[in-house]
């Protein structure tokens, strides 16, 4: 599902966890996404019924998971 209703603010991206240009997590230092990053935004609202599509091999089968640990154990299994 995409929205336009979410509206995101910068933040600081600076401190030790930046040190030496390492930008962790899926956004870059100015606050956009990562090429290739995706992220969950998980609510109270759609934390039982939130989908998302997980490589599960190395050949590039994918399967879809619902909900938060159903995703989790596919990235593992596909990692």
């Amino acid at each position: 599902m995409l929205s336009n209703d979410l509206l995101a603010t910068s933040i600081a991206r600076d401190g030790y966890a930046f040190a030496h240009d390492h930008i962790p997590g899926a956004y870059n230092k100015d606050g956009t996404l990562k090429d290739n990053a995706a992220v969950l935004y998980i609510s109270d609202d759609n934390s039982s019924t939130i989908t998302f599509d997980v490589q599960v091999d190395k050949k590039g089968k994918m399967q879809t998971g619902t909900f938060i640990q159903e995703i989790l154990t596919l990235l593992k299994k596909g990692a």
